[in-house]
């Protein structure tokens, strides 16, 4: 007989034949019994529904959907997440597995501290022999912090040595429903810094979770990325800078938060400082940038509306690039540019200069705005 609250487990499953096996039994199998496992197939052309449709005949706590079409990573997380109705909430894997113990004990902790949000644990990198190559760090505990705090022990933790391996926990599934699907690289960190505002984390200092890189390796992990967030009405801007994006998308999370102006503008600082942690592949975006708009305003000249349109779009990026302190020769000679197009025209920088002026420790940035309207 099943005791305990529900814990519900979302599997989003996408061409994961040679590796789901492994990865449901070790769901069917915790140790923990009480649960609701949802499994959405996105699609599969490797075998994976009909692998799905055999677990769900034989446990009866599984519900199978098969997507109607392929919703991409992030609605597919986003859908088995929705249809959930436990009181705790993980999500599985089709190809990594979690350990038979993983839910027990992290569970435990939840039930043990009702201000812990989110329990991970430590997990491995395995190859494809099945032979560990890496071990992750441990460490992470949030508790007793408040929330500014909470965000930059966090931070701190991701990008030094802390691995996004930390997305596979167990979350009280009523703080994690106040949480954003963002569709951007780096969406499941970006969850966790979220999350990280509002309630506390706590890693457990043992090995629950396995990462499989033969998986990983099946295509290039970036590539797989940037197909998700690319806008369906052409190439995003996102497309072409995601790690771009995805530190600007920091941003946005702080603004929409309840933090008080004062503690956003301390964070606001803080990941302006942790950006230059990537300040190489950023500056390479930059110019990629710099060069895909100088090639799209020449491909346009014979249509100067849509030329006017991509420079207007392509001014409030570089006003953003310069805030954060990333710009050089060749973006001020792009803005220019964009400026000449739009024959001088300031409206489209009044127009949206609430959304590029962010309170950041390099002021010289206001200096530099009120000097274009002069």
């Amino acid at each position: 007989m099943n005791s305990g609250p529900l814990v519900s487990i979302g599997v989003p499953v996408y061409n994961d034949a040679p590796w789901l096996r492994n990865a449901l039994d070790h769901i069917v199998n915790q140790e923990y019994r009480n649960l609701e496992i949802i499994i959405a197939d996105d699609g599969s052309t490797d075998g994976s529904l009909e692998i799905c449709q055999e677990y769900a005949l034989k446990d009866s706590r599984i519900r199978y959907y098969e997507n109607q079409h392929n919703l991409g990573s992030i609605e597919n997380h986003r859908f088995v997440f929705q249809l959930s109705s436990g009181d705790f909430f993980a999500w599985g894997s089709g190809h990594d597995y979690l350990h038979l113990s993983f839910v027990r004990n992290t569970l435990e902790v939840l039930l043990n501290n009702p201000s812990v949000v989110m329990c991970c644990t430590q997990s491995v990198f395995l190859d494809p022999n099945g032979n560990i190559t890496r071990t992750t760090k441990g460490g992470l505990d949030t508790r007793g912090l408040p929330p500014v705090e909470r965000f930059k022990t966090f931070f701190n933790f991701i990008t030094t040595g802390g691995t996004a391996n930390v997305f596979y926990a167990l979350y009280r599934i009523d703080m994690l429903a106040k949480i954003d699907f963002r569709k951007t690289l780096g969406t499941d960190v970006i969850m966790l810094v979220e999350l990280s505002l509002v309630g506390e984390m706590y890693q457990v200092d043992e090995i629950l979770y396995y990462r499989l890189m033969n998986h990983d390796a099946r295509e290039d992990k970036l590539q797989r990325w940037i197909k998700t967030i690319l806008d369906p009405r052409g190439l995003s801007f996102a497309a072409i800078m995601p790690y771009y994006y995805m530190d600007l998308t920091y941003f946005d999370v702080i603004e929409e938060s309840n933090l008080s102006h004062k503690e956003k503008e301390d964070l606001y600082n803080f990941v302006c400082d942790m950006m230059h942690t990537t300040e190489v592949v950023i500056q390479k975006e930059v110019m990629n940038f710099v060069n895909i708009i100088e090639s799209e305003l020449v491909v346009l000249e014979q249509y100067p509306l849509l030329k006017q349109y991509r420079a207007a779009q392509a001014l409030g990026v570089i006003e953003k690039i310069k805030v954060l302190g990333f710009e050089n020769n060749e973006v001020l000679k792009i803005q220019t540019g964009c400026l000449r197009i739009l024959r001088d025209d300031k409206t489209y920088l009044l127009r949206n200069i609430n959304q590029t002026l962010i309170p950041v420790k390099n002021k010289r940035f206001f200096g530099k705005i009120f000097d274009i309207f002069r």
